[in-house]
């Protein structure tokens, strides 16, 4: 067996810490073996955990924006939320929801 695949098997399945992947080929072989042992459910809490980050992101910088920035940001979409087909949409009528809902239709 060749060193190469003496470290590989040597980590997989076990608790045994190596220094492998050093190298380009064991760094693909190592990306196989993780995809191959996880289940989907695993991809897929690994893709909400970078939703959530990126939302956590996000949302620390909008709390680091001046208060001007986010007051034309309100603005806009108010003004947004009674173009086009709402154009009859009364702006001191209309609920901050219904804004923001017609914000994420566009």
């Amino acid at each position: 067996m060749s060193e190469f695949w003496r470290r590989v098997t040597a980590g997989y399945g076990s608790d045994e810490v190596t220094d492998w992947p050093r190298t380009r080929l064991e760094r693909v072989v190592a990306y196989i073996l993780s995809r191959s042992q996880h289940p989907s459910w695993f991809r897929s809490d690994v893709a909400l955990k970078f939703r959530q980050i990126r939302e956590n992101l996000i949302v620390a910088t909008s709390r680091r924006l001046p208060r001007s920035v986010a007051y034309w940001a309100a603005i806009r979409v108010g003004v947004h939320a009674t173009q086009g087909p709402h154009s009859g949409q009364n702006p001191s009528d209309l609920l901050f929801m219904d804004a923001l809902k017609r914000w994420n239709e566009r």
